[in-house]
Parts: structure tokens; C-alpha cells; sequence
């Protein structure tokens, strides 16, 4: 018997296949793709630098949706759910800043450069 609002093997083994084959896709593509004229090989990070981002930005949002929620209802679930997809965020949003600056060595001689953008992404990171 599972209790009320569990998540059952069959609900979960789908999402598990479906990441799988999203893992399997990015990294067939990212070491099928021709050389990039200007970039290099250096290039083909993207691959995994743009959906860690994307996916850091969903996060965030999540925790947006549940933390408004959760002052709405006062319900413990909403507040699981934003500390999750917060903790999330930060994991993809690391990555992406890792990412980054792998990429950005190569391509711009250094590893960090004081723009506004990289600059708040560091903060939001950080907080």
C-alpha cells in the first residue's frame, strides 16, 4: 500500500528513460558535430553549457511557482518543492558557470571577465 501523494515505480521509470535518452542525444551530438570555423572544438560545450542554464532557470522558476504557493496554502509540500528545485537551481547553475569558464579560456584568454551578466549569475549563485 503507498501512502497518499507517493511516486510509484511506474511513474518514475518513464522519467528515468526519458533522461537517459536526453543524456544519450546531447552527447551524440556534441562529439557527432563538425569542427566550429572559429570557436574549435571548444564549441561543442554549448551543448551542455545552454540546457544547464535553461534548466537552472526552470529550477528557479519552480521555486518561484512553490514558494508563492506555499505562502498561499501553507501547505509543507509547496515548501518541499521550492527547497528542492532551489537546491536544484543552484547544482545547473554551478555547472553552467564551470562551463563557462572552461569555455572561456580558449576563446577569451582568460577564465573570468567582470561583465554584468557573468557577474550576476556569480551572486545568484552564491545566494
Amino acid at each position: 500500500m503507498t501512502q497518499r501523494g507517493a511516486v510509484t515505480n511506474g511513474s518514475t521509470r518513464w522519467l528515468g528513460r526519458a533522461t537517459a535518452l536526453a543524456i544519450v542525444v546531447a552527447l551524440v551530438l556534441a562529439f557527432a558535430s563538425p569542427r566550429e570555423v572559429n570557436l574549435g572544438q571548444s564549441a561543442r560545450l554549448f551543448y551542455l553549457h545552454v540546457p544547464s542554464i535553461a534548466v537552472a532557470y526552470l529550477a528557479f522558476t519552480m521555486t518561484l511557482i512553490a514558494s508563492g504557493a506555499d505562502l498561499a496554502t501553507k501547505a509543507m509540500k509547496w515548501d518541499h518543492w521550492a527547497a528542492a528545485s532551489a537546491e536544484d537551481g543552484a547544482v545547473f547553475t554551478g555547472l553552467t558557470i564551470l562551463i563557462g569558464m572552461i569555455w572561456a579560456k580558449p576563446t577569451w584568454g582568460v577564465f573570468w571577465t567582470w561583465s554584468a551578466r557573468l557577474t550576476l549569475t556569480a551572486i545568484m549563485f552564491f545566494v
